[in-house]
């Protein structure tokens, strides 16, 4: 399989899963939530090294971000809803003297 084919395959299969959190969401099936902020730790735990932690496990219903690295000062938001643009900025905003530019 050639390496437009992997990236291919793996598009196909994250918009696959956000399709399918979109519709647990739609029924109130909150938790697979969790199991995506857990899958994305861990994926990018692999892919860049930055022993990323889910922030709810310090702190339950952590408002500004879901995984957190203090050790190389990383903190990601994940979110199932492509319509929470003010979500994101409010988090920016909330976080911005955290952030060296």
């Amino acid at each position: 399989m050639s390496l437009p084919d992997y990236f291919h395959n793996i598009r196909t299969y994250l918009l696959a899963y956000a399709d399918h959190l979109t519709y647990t969401n739609s029924v109130g099936l909150g938790d697979y939530n969790i199991f995506a902020e857990n899958l994305f730790k861990d994926l990018l735990n692999v892919l860049f090294d930055w022993n990323l932690i889910n922030a709810n496990s310090q702190r339950r219903n952590q408002k500004s971000y879901d995984l957190i690295s203090k050790s190389k000062n990383v903190y990601i938001q994940i979110t199932a809803n492509k319509n929470h643009k003010s979500k994101y900025e409010n988090k920016l905003d909330l976080h911005k003297s955290d952030f060296i530019f």
